[in-house]
């Protein structure tokens, strides 16, 4: 059996904690749900498609996903300049990956009311 120091030097370098600290987050995962449609969209329609989100937590939700490369950022340069967002490839993956919890949720919230 492993000594607990062995086991906190595992858990401390387990690529999940990576993963935990996109999706514990509650805007992030909402924000790449939103986007899942495919389509860029602007700052004001995020906001609006998640309407109880505050401008800052979305703004940094957004700089999380674009830091992690889940989601790209567009300047337009328009007068004055437009930001679109939209999902990557790989934020993509992860919107599969979170399937299996999202039906499981919903199935849940079924069975629960």
């Amino acid at each position: 059996m492993k000594e607990t120091k062995d086991l906190v030097e595992d858990v401390a370098g387990c690529p999940i904690r990576n993963v935990l600290a996109v999706i514990a987050a509650k805007w992030p995962m909402l924000v790449v749900f939103t986007l899942s449609d495919g389509q860029p969209k602007f700052f004001g329609e995020l906001s609006r498609a998640i309407p109880d989100v505050s401008p800052k937590m979305l703004s940094q939700a957004l700089k999380m996903l674009v830091d992690e490369n889940l989601v790209t950022r567009t300047v337009i340069p328009d007068i004055p300049p437009r930001t679109q967002y939209q999902l990557t490839a790989y934020g993509t993956t992860l919107l599969e990956a979170m399937n299996p919890l999202i039906n499981w949720a919903l199935v849940h919230l079924k069975n629960k009311s």
